[in-house]
């Protein structure tokens, strides 16, 4: 099982140039993959901050997609071993 950072997700969601490639690949291919619900709101932050409604929707829509993903609620043991 794996895990990565918002950025990846952001990197596929818009298609970026450069990276946008490798993450899509990324998150296609890696079967399971364990995400921190902080990750949601970092995304959909972004799109709400632009006041892009639209993108908020999709980037939503898309994060409800993710079928082999399994968003983790964060508790202090997680913050503890992540930290460490």
């Amino acid at each position: 099982m794996i895990s990565y950072d918002s950025n990846i997700f952001i990197y596929y969601l818009e298609g970026h140039s450069q990276f946008g490639p490798a993450a899509k690949k990324l998150i296609e291919a890696s079967g399971i993959v364990q995400l921190s619900v902080v990750l949601k709101q970092e995304v959909l932050t972004g799109y709400s901050v632009r006041g892009d409604s639209a993108g908020f929707e999709n980037a939503l829509q898309a994060l409800h997609s993710l079928q082999t993903t399994i968003f983790c609620e964060v508790t202090d043991r997680i913050i503890e071993k992540a930290s460490w």
